[in-house]
């Protein structure tokens, strides 16, 4: 064997075939080609007769931060804030950008649990309570409400176009809103209001468009949508009793959900001084 062929061996043995950078690295040869195609990964070598790729060992470690990119859902495109030409791969900003999108994922998935548990209650809730008839009485949990003014209690349109908006403000102010929500009725001497309202999972100030409503126990019953309006007539005793009160129009929902009207559980919170009360006064 001639010195000639013996230094192409030799050279060639620094060197591999894309079909053996695919079989080392378990990715396939389209992939490199793609990463080639878009500028991160060029071939070290390429046969000008036949047009065969080869790729250099140390190579193979530019394959692993590549494949790692793309692990952490960072664009492709990306590579070149972190390989730089003449002084290498900056992992340390790979790994501080790849945590701060995992931290980020982690925080919208905290959120969709804590949606999907508020959904979760409120259903469980539903079908627990669902077939009593009467008055009966109900221990609630502490809530946490988004609240919007309703001109025309009545309307199902002007509900639900509220209900978007407080999903719209929730979103934009990173709070967790699903269901339930209803209509919540604020009653003083002076004055009626109706507002559409949202739970939302985390627990914000009280003020002019959301309130916290404390865990207490309320008389409830079981009533079709509109008698919110007219609970002043059917309900008297409540409102002779109490100079400031609260009743909440909770949707009932439960599975399967019908996509017609249901009936609403009215809670009355008897007297109720709170902040937002007075800030519906100011």
């Amino acid at each position: 064997m001639n010195a000639e062929i013996i230094l192409g061996m030799a050279i060639m043995k620094l060197y591999l075939t894309i079909g053996e950078v695919s079989k080392i690295k378990k990715i396939s040869i389209k992939s490199l080609r793609y990463y080639e195609r878009i500028g991160i990964l060029t071939p070290a070598k390429i046969n000008e007769e036949n047009g065969y790729r080869f790729y250099s060992v140390d190579q193979l470690l530019a394959v692993d931060m590549i494949k790692f990119l793309a692990a952490m859902d960072l664009p492709l495109k990306d590579w070149g804030k972190y390989f730089r030409p003449g002084s290498g791969f900056y992992l340390a900003e790979l790994i501080a950008d790849s945590k701060s999108l995992v931290n980020d994922q982690i925080y919208e998935l905290q959120m969709r649990l804590n949606k999907l548990e508020l959904a979760e209650r409120g259903l469980r809730d539903n079908e627990n309570y669902n077939n009593i008839e009467g008055f009966y009485k109900r221990r609630i949990p502490e809530r946490n409400f988004l609240c919007h003014p309703l001109d025309d209690p009545r309307s199902m349109v002007e509900f639900h176009k509220k209900l978007t908006l407080l999903f719209e403000k929730a979103k934009e102010n990173g709070l967790s809103a699903n269901y339930p929500s209803g209509i919540l009725m604020v009653w003083t001497p002076k004055e009626t209001a109706y507002y559409t309202y949202l739970e939302i999972y985390e627990k914000v100030p009280t003020g002019s468009f959301s309130m916290c409503v404390p865990e207490q126990v309320y008389d409830c019953i079981r009533a079709d949508r509109e008698e919110i309006m007219q609970i002043h007539e059917k309900y008297p005793k409540y409102f002779s009793d109490n100079s400031d009160t609260v009743v909440i129009g909770a949707d009932s929902l439960t599975s399967p959900v019908e996509f017609r009207a249901y009936p609403v559980e009215l809670q009355f919170a008897g007297k109720y001084d709170a902040p937002f009360l007075s800030a519906q006064r100011s």
